[in-house]
C-alpha cells in the first residue's frame, strides 16, 4: 500500500470513490484542470473493480499516468511524482484511505443510485457529490445542512470544489471542526457509532443493487 501511494511523490490525494461508469467523463474533465497545473494526484475507486484495467487505458488515452493498486511497485526502478490516478482496484481499503485525502467526490450521483456521502466525514474529509439525490437523499442534505458537503452541478463546478479543498487550509480546519460535531451529534441522537452506521448504509446500496 505505502509504496503504491508514495508514487504521488508531495503532491496531495483527491479522492473520487465508487465511480459509476455513467460518470467518468465528467470526472476526467474536471480533474484534467488540476492535473494541468499538477496540483494533485486523484485516488480513484470504480464502483465495480473489474473494471479497473478498462478505466487505466482510458485514462492513459488521455494522456494520464496511471496505476492499478493490484500492480506490483517497482520501489528500485519508480520515481514518486510519476503517476498522476491512482486507482483502486481491491475490496475493503477506500474507507481508510479517504482520511489519506484532502476532500472527496462520492459516485453515483452524477449517474446511477447514489452511494454512501458519509464515508469520508469518517475520516474528517468534506465530501461532494453531483445533483442527483437518489438512494442517499437524506444523508446529501444532512451534509450539506451542517456545511460538510458539497452538491455540484457539473464538472467546472467540481474542480473548484476539489481545488476549494486543496488551497483553502482555513477551510479545511473549519470544516473539519464541523465534521466532529455533527459526528457526535449523531452520535447522541442515533444512539449509534458512525461505524455502525456506515456498515447499515453499506448494506442498504447493496440490498438496493441486488433488488432485495
Amino acid at each position: 500500500m505505502e509504496a503504491w501511494l508514495a508514487l504521488r511523490g508531495e503532491r496531495p490525494l483527491l479522492a473520487a470513490g465508487s465511480v459509476e461508469a455513467g460518470e467518468i467523463e465528467i470526472l476526467i474533465e474536471a480533474f484534467a484542470s488540476l492535473h494541468a497545473r499538477n496540483e494533485a494526484v486523484l485516488l480513484w475507486a470504480p464502483r465495480h473493480i473489474e473494471t479497473a484495467l478498462e478505466l487505466k487505458i482510458t485514462l492513459e488515452k488521455r494522456g494520464f499516468r496511471a496505476r492499478l493498486r493490484s500492480e506490483k511497485v517497482v520501489i528500485e526502478s519508480e520515481k514518486p511524482g510519476e503517476i498522476d490516478v491512482l486507482i483502486l482496484d481491491s475490496m475493503g481499503e477506500l474507507s481508510a484511505l479517504y482520511a489519506r485525502c484532502e476532500g472527496a467526490f462520492v459516485g453515483g450521483t452524477f449517474a446511477g443510485g447514489g452511494h454512501n456521502v458519509l464515508e469520508p466525514l469518517a475520516g474528517g474529509r468534506p465530501v461532494v457529490f453531483g445533483p442527483k439525490r437518489g438512494f442517499f437523499a437524506a444523508e446529501q442534505e444532512m451534509c450539506e445542512q451542517n456545511e460538510v458537503g458539497i452538491s455540484v452541478q457539473n464538472a467546472a463546478e467540481l474542480a473548484g470544489a476539489w481545488r476549494k479543498m486543496l488551497d483553502d487550509q482555513t477551510y479545511r480546519a473549519e470544516v473539519r471542526a464541523r465534521i466532529a460535531d455533527f459526528i457526535e451529534a449523531g452520535q447522541k441522537s442515533w444512539g449509534l457509532s458512525l461505524d455502525l452506521l456506515l456498515r447499515e448504509f453499506d448494506a442498504l446500496s447493496n440490498d438496493i443493487e441486488t433488488g432485495r
